[in-house]
């Protein structure tokens, strides 16, 4: 007879051969319902994060207005003040229900941190990610032309105005970097593990496409979520998971200055170069991390991936959040 380890602690419940564990609840059905309850309280948090934009416009407006009307500034200068109060509004205020509901636990430190030529190589690789989605993006817009169809970039204009400016690389260097991560690898990653690092991985990830307005972003969100998820696995780093997400994001936020600024053929040789310097930190790192002693990996449950999966996506407020992205989705497509 030994003791049912439920989630890391000792439960009221016990194993007898042949008869299962007695008394209580079956730790299948327990497992299906906590993960039901993960599933609706992230649900429920993206909703916010997508509809309170449009809730709080108006407010947001107001703000900016009355700001610049005090301290003085142009339209462009408003406009920044809008989009930052609302940045703050929709991320802030969900992760702070998020974390009061789930409790997740601080990411475990490893068993052998990360070298500073394996955390160099993370903060290269993160940079030749951001080159990557710059020309799959290019791609995707040639491949859109023939369909007479293009996707709308809401707020990736950099604004003329250096007051503008500063308050747009404040934005989107700063506060989408620190809320994003700390939202989907701070808070949901982490609420997740006790159901599989794996899974906890590839939901995360998910989840961290359905904030962004266009296909697009959307999967480049998806596949650098996966390698900064993967990066706080196994370096227990939420900080390090944070300078990996500024520099991926530093290359698409600077591509248009950079473009007006540089010739065409400097401009594309500085992404190939920053794109073939991302693939040669990202083989080394690799090579690096698959000399570590392999981790049993942590919440290894009875139920299947694609039984977890099933159960998330199902979760009524999971499946909102869903479909109010993909109304985004084909919001955001217009016909040329």
């Amino acid at each position: 007879m030994k003791g049912f380890q439920e989630h890391g602690r000792q439960a009221d419940q016990f194993y007898l051969s042949g008869y299962g564990f007695v008394p209580g609840r079956d730790p299948l059905h327990f497992n299906e319902r906590r993960l039901r309850r993960i599933a609706a309280a992230v649900g429920l948090c993206l909703l916010l994060v997508l509809l309170l934009p449009v809730v709080c416009g108006h407010f947001a407006e107001a703000f900016a207005s009355m700001t610049v009307f005090f301290v003085g500034g142009a339209g462009e200068l408003q406009q920044e003040l809008r989009e930052a109060l609302l940045y703050l509004l929709s991320m802030a205020l969900p992760l702070l229900l998020l974390q009061s509901i789930l409790h997740p636990a601080p990411p475990a430190a490893p068993e052998k941190p990360l070298r500073p030529i394996q955390v160099s190589a993370a903060l290269i690789a993160s940079a030749g990610m951001g080159a990557l989605f710059l020309k799959l993006g290019a791609f995707q817009r040639q491949l859109l032309q023939p369909l007479h169809l293009v996707e709308l970039y809401p707020g990736t204009m950099m604004p003329a105005a250096p007051a503008a400016a500063a308050f747009y690389l404040l934005r989107t260097l700063l506060l989408q970097v620190v809320f994003e991560e700390l939202f989907f690898r701070g808070a949901v990653l982490q609420a997740l593990r006790p159901h599989g690092d794996r899974f906890a991985l590839f939901f995360s990830s998910l989840c961290g496409g359905l904030v962004y307005y266009n296909f697009s972003s959307s999967l480049s969100s998806f596949a650098l979520s996966l390698m900064l998820g993967y990066f706080l696995l196994v370096s227990g780093s939420i900080r390090l998971v944070i300078c990996c997400k500024a520099a991926a994001a530093v290359l698409p936020v600077l591509a248009e200055p950079l473009q007006r600024m540089l010739p065409a053929e400097v401009y594309e040789g500085l992404l190939l170069a920053a794109l073939a310097a991302g693939i040669l930190a990202a083989v080394f790192l690799c090579l690096r991390l698959l000399r570590r002693p392999a981790r049993p990996a942590a919440g290894k449950t009875a139920l299947t991936f694609r039984r977890k999966l099933w159960i998330c996506l199902a979760c009524p407020p999971m499946a909102a959040a869903a479909a109010c992205w993909l109304f985004q989705i084909v919001r955001h497509l217009r016909i040329i």
